[in-house]
């Protein structure tokens, strides 16, 4: 049985969550240009057509997890994704000591 009081705390953490989307891909339609260097500069073939896909994916997502709109395919899409970009995106593994 879901309580009112569950229900809210689900629906606050679904925004809190979304919102790390819905920046991100905010911030690479802000900054389409430089964003689409970046990817160069990364080596993402066909920069061109992910980046809209990309921000799609993190926009819409982020909306539709918002929403409530099949909940475990959005989550599990935008799980993938963040996997993905860990991996070709922020090399965490080789960043200099001294940033930490």
């Amino acid at each position: 049985m879901t309580t009112t009081s569950s229900r809210g705390w689900t629906l606050t953490a679904r925004v809190l969550m979304a919102a790390i989307f819905l920046v991100a891909g905010v911030r690479k339609l802000m900054t389409y240009g430089a964003t689409l260097g970046y990817f160069a500069k990364l080596g993402i073939p066909l920069g061109d057509v992910v980046l809209p896909l990309t921000i799609a994916l993190e926009i819409g997502g982020g909306l539709l997890l918002i929403a409530g709109w099949r909940l475990q395919w959005v989550a599990s899409a935008l799980a993938l994704f963040t996997l993905a970009t860990a991996f070709t995106a922020h090399a965490f593994w080789s960043a200099d000591a001294a940033q930490f």
